[in-house]
């Protein structure tokens, strides 16, 4: 749930784990699964909901795609 008493910046840098030192947004162009992951099991950054929902697209359109390429193969 988003709070509006906070920031939500897509420019927040991450400061643990794998993609320690990036922002937000450059982790969602690498690894829009990650964010979501965030998102539900990390407290301590609190991610746009317009960048959560971005990420889910990004995911689902290339679920799309690659379903559309196992078909044209058959």
């Amino acid at each position: 749930m988003l709070n509006d008493n906070y920031h939500y910046d897509i420019q927040q840098v991450v400061s643990f784990g794998k993609y320690e030192g990036m922002t937000l947004e450059e982790i969602s162009e690498i690894n829009p699964k990650y964010i979501l992951w965030l998102n539900e099991n990390c407290n301590s950054i609190l991610i746009p909901r317009e960048l959560v929902d971005s990420c889910l697209f990004t995911i689902e359109d290339k679920e799309d795609r690659r379903e559309s390429s196992i078909f044209d193969n058959i």
